[in-house]
């Protein structure tokens, strides 16, 4: 009824636009229609509107705002968002066809229009601005409808697959005929003529599926194909145009998203061609991206240049956790392919950079690829090469980077004068800016003195302050700690250094300032023997301090090429520091797992596991009193608690290895607030769990039924149970709500997914219920029998 009465309107509304004499009055009426078309959320009626509104397509004062309200309307009505918004049983397929050719009829009619319109002699100069959001209307579309895939009610009619074959697949050939229709001479004024015109990718989801993605792969790839032919049939040599220049589109025009490209570039297997290309881009060989670009082919790419900035931001992402660690591997690919080419390197190395600093948040990644200026008065003594056992580490003073004395600073700044000059532009530098610059680069060459040894180890110099009187006070006590030590090379003594460094701070510091440079192997050591230290002097006015800077230690030794080493060091901390959870937390196990290879995240966890759920069972079997009179104390609850939080956030372990870590946990742990935290862990695996993947669910549902009895604190067994009946009645919890109950009712409500929700009410929520009931029924019969009465007749 709703629509006849609307059709009705419209009709009046075309009719009062025919009839008007001036043309803004028609432009009025024929607007209102095709809004209260659109309203309508009818593809036949607003089909029926576009048909008649090419009556006007002559009329220049009409039409352009016609063109511009059928296009502005379509992007949400046809992406099938309106008509189907709201709808809860299953949609039948024959409706679905319907909707989409009708939809499908509404764009070609639109092309149409177009093209018709490039014919009117007015109308050529107001094109780009009447089919300025074409782009974006078919953005929008192909976005809602993938939406609508993943929304839409299916039943035995019709499944997902059919409906993404009936509203999406279509959607291809219509595109790729909007971009050749786009690019034919003659008809080069619309708005999405050109390379970017048909890259949709504004509306796609933030998560694109499998088959999303695929859909959006095969689209670039016929479109590359379409352009190859389309610059083929201008100039046939592009086809001869050598690996390094696009012969088709440029990266960058493929896909508009650097959200999808990064996407495509962790799901090589889903998006083939795109991530082959931005991979092409990202790694390309050296021969490739250090040619030379030739005169005669400048033409030829005509400006078609793959974009390396689009594509390093795309492979960095946006936020990604991995960000810092895919920079490094993207500097160390190109250190070592421009290492033969020290002045490419230089300008690949400031670009990178400054690319990078632009993105935001990292500096650690930064200082690496650049490290900070050393100034004049830091001395870094270098090691030959890593200890890989209990040999000795000799330290030369003549080797490494060491400030030259005060005599050769003036020699040091004439000599660091750059000399500008211009070297030969290859891919790599039209890629770095995105097109062929005007002009072969500009780089400027330093010369570099050679390092001189530092006066004070020279036999000319017999007094310290003549060069390092411009040194600050924790470098001279440096200097002189080390002098004192090579003069103990010469005694029998084995130590001549009977008293500590004046602060740890200035070692801890310089540490943290060199983590890049110090083999961690010593470091490892180091941090051992400090523990030693530690244990053995618990009661020393220092502890509190040499405990910091240990944790301190520990994190720099995180940062090193060799983070495995602190998995023993950890444990160790968890074992021998029990007290100290404080300071557990600034050990993150989640990020040391992610920089570790599988297995080593793997066995990792395995011992933190085994040791705390030993420590737990050794805790729980130790008698009370024995554990008041000798205060022994195993784990601390916010320890055990704290490997559960790990476990529902170590994305490094596989679904079932983090469950059966947690099952196990929860088996060990008899504390109700360590099984609630494992139980919310294991909610979060319920959370992120596939349809086929049940068994986090099946757990979850089996321990739900602990939070059952009376006591919220600690399960009560059946022999507790037969004690209270005839002695002390078991005890209840002292809260009023109970944080566990609270997941298990509450929190579970929006974490279990809602093809479960059904089961998890009918068999865990309900059990639960009747399991509580019973119990607490036992516990006030119970009580009632002290006092003399019955629960019956209460």
């Amino acid at each position: 009824m709703g629509k006849v009465v609307s059709a009705l309107a419209i009709y009046e509304l075309k009719q009062k636009s025919v009839r008007a004499r001036e043309p803004p009055e028609r432009r009025r009426w024929a607007e209102q229609a095709i809004k209260l078309a659109a309203r309508t959320s009818s593809v036949e009626i607003f089909a029926d509107i576009v048909e008649w509104s090419k009556r006007y397509i002559r009329d220049p004062l009409v039409f352009p705002d016609l063109m511009c309200e059928i296009i502005d309307s379509s992007g949400g009505l046809l992406s099938c968002r309106i008509d189907l918004n709201g709808v809860t049983i299953p949609v039948s397929k024959s409706v679905l066809l319907q909707e989409a050719q009708t939809g499908h009829k509404i764009l070609e009619d639109i092309h149409q229009a177009s093209s018709l319109l490039l014919r009117e002699p007015w109308a050529r100069p107001s094109i780009p601005r009447i089919t300025r959001s074409v782009p974006g209307m078919l953005s929008r579309i192909v976005g809602g409808r993938m939406n609508v895939v993943r929304k839409l009610p299916c039943g035995d009619s019709v499944t997902d697959s059919e409906v993404f074959e009936i509203l999406v697949q279509p959607m291809a050939s219509i595109l790729l005929e909007y971009e050749r229709q786009g690019n034919m001479e003659g008809q080069t004024d619309v708005d999405w003529s050109g390379p970017s015109g048909m890259a949709v990718s504004y509306y796609l989801p933030a998560t694109p599926n499998p088959r999303e993605m695929a859909f959006i792969d095969r689209l670039a790839k016929v479109r590359d194909e379409i352009w190859q032919q389309h610059s083929a049939r201008n100039d046939p040599r592009v086809l001869e145009l050598r690996a390094g220049w696009p012969r088709g589109l440029p990266i960058q025009s493929l896909v508009h998203s650097q959200a999808f490209v990064h996407c495509a570039i962790k799901h090589e297997e889903y998006v083939p061609f795109i991530s082959s290309r931005a991979n092409q881009v990202l790694f390309g060989a050296a021969n490739t991206v250090m040619a030379a670009v030739k005169d005669e082919e400048k033409d030829l790419i005509d400006g078609f240049v793959d974009d390396l900035d689009f594509v390093i931001r795309a492979f960095l992402g946006d936020g990604d956790r991995d960000r810092s660690r895919d920079a490094l591997r993207l500097w160390e690919y190109y250190s070592r392919l421009l290492q033969p080419h020290p002045d490419y390197l230089g300008l690949f190395q400031d670009w990178l950079v400054t690319r990078m600093l632009s993105i935001g948040d990292m500096a650690e990644a930064i200082n690496f690829i650049r490290p900070p200026l050393q100034s004049p008065s830091q001395i870094r003594p270098t090691v030959s090469r890593v200890p890989t056992g209990s040999e000795i580490i000799e330290w030369d003073p003549h080797e490494g980077d060491y400030p030259l004395s005060s005599k050769t600073v003036d020699d040091e700044k004439e000599a660091r004068k750059p000399e500008p000059c211009r070297v030969p532009c290859t891919v790599l530098n039209c890629r770095m800016g995105g097109s062929i610059p005007s002009k072969a680069p500009l780089v400027e060459r330093k010369t570099h003195p050679e390092p001189q040894r530092l006066s004070i180890w020279s036999s000319k110099n017999c007094t310290l302050a003549a060069d390092t009187q411009d040194l600050s006070r924790c470098v001279q006590d440096s200097v002189v700690l080390a002098a004192l030590l090579f003069l103990d090379t010469y005694t029998k003594s084995p130590r001549i250094l009977r008293t500590k460094f004046p602060d740890v701070e200035f070692p801890r510091c310089a540490e943290r300032e060199s983590t890049k440079r110090i083999p961690p192997q010593v470091l490892w050591e180091l941090i051992w023997s400090f523990l030693d230290t530690l244990k053995a002097e618990p009661n020393a006015a220092n502890y509190s301090s040499l405990l910091f800077h240990t944790f301190d230690l520990i994190e720099i030794l995180l940062q090193t090429d060799k983070p495995q080493l602190a998995i023993d060091v950890v444990i160790r901390v968890w074992q021998d520091f029990a007290n100290e959870s404080s300071l557990h937390r600034k050990i993150c196990l989640v990020k040391l797992g992610r920089v570790l290879t599988p297995e080593q995240g793997r066995e990792m966890m395995r011992g933190f596991t085994r040791y705390v759920c030993e420590s737990l069972q050794a805790q729980q079997q130790q008698p009370a009193k024995e554990e008041k009179k000798e205060k022994k104390a195993f784990i601390k609850v916010t320890t055990a608690k704290m490997l559960a939080q790990a476990l529902a956030e170590a994305d490094f372990l596989s679904q079932s290895d983090r469950r059966e870590t947690l099952q196990t946990m929860f088996n060990s742990a008899h504390h109700i607030d360590i099984r609630r935290e494992i139980a919310a862990a294991l909610l979060e695996l319920v959370n992120t769990c596939d349809d086929s993947n049940a068994e986090p669910y099946r757990v979850f549902a089996t321990i739900a039924s602990s939070v059952a009895g009376p006591n919220k604190r600690a399960t009560t067994t059946e022999a507790e149970w037969a004690i209270a009946e005839t002695g002390p009645a078991p005890l209840c919890s002292s809260s009023f709500r109970s944080s566990y109950i609270e997941l298990v009712v509450s929190t579970a409500v929006s974490k279990v997914p809602d093809r479960l929700r059904s089961d998890y009410v009918q068999n865990v929520l309900i059990t639960l219920l009747q399991e509580s009931t019973r119990q607490h029924t036992r516990w006030m019969a119970a009580m009632s029998a002290r006092l003399g009465l019955s629960v019956s007749g209460l």
